[in-house]
């Protein structure tokens, strides 16, 4: 299986959208908030964000499997939208595209990223890439955790 990492381009939106939508669902249902950003996000919000900031898409055989975002501010950036296709779960594509997002600007020494609470398999995976938990925020009914990585030199 050949895994390609590369930046995203308009014509991908529509793919990126769909796996994103897909593998939200579950965190939607999970938090009984279907109307969290990535489920109603629009394909012009994403040109938007294509425009000013990174994201990456995961491909195999032509095919998008996967894609993460990383909104720059300064010298950090928020890591966003880490979406694998629920086909392609478990081959490592979410931890490669977390590898190779880090890894795309230099001058940044300060990523963040949020999930729900209840996502302990994504916290548990952002931990083992050396994310630390540094604030709780309520938000709606349920509780939103933040984690950083600070990066050196």
């Amino acid at each position: 299986m050949n895994i390609t990492i590369r930046d995203a381009t308009i014509e991908d939106i529509d793919s990126i959208l769909t796996i994103q939508k897909k593998a939200y669902l579950f965190q939607a249902k999970k938090y009984d908030d279907y109307d969290m950003a990535p489920m109603i996000e629009t394909v012009d919000e994403v040109k938007k964000v294509l425009k000013s900031h990174i994201i990456l898409v995961a491909v195999i055989d032509e095919q998008i499997v996967g894609s993460i975002r990383l909104i720059k501010t300064g010298a950090e950036a928020e890591i966003k939208r880490l979406s694998v296709d629920d086909d392609w779960q478990g081959n490592g594509i979410g931890h490669m595209l977390m590898d190779v997002v880090e890894l795309q600007d230099q001058s940044i020494k300060r990523l963040w990223l949020l999930t729900g609470s209840k996502s302990y398999r994504s916290i548990n995976m952002y931990k083992k890439f050396g994310y630390k938990l540094y604030k709780e925020e309520t938000h709606k009914d349920y509780t939103l955790v933040f984690l950083e990585k600070i990066l050196t030199d």
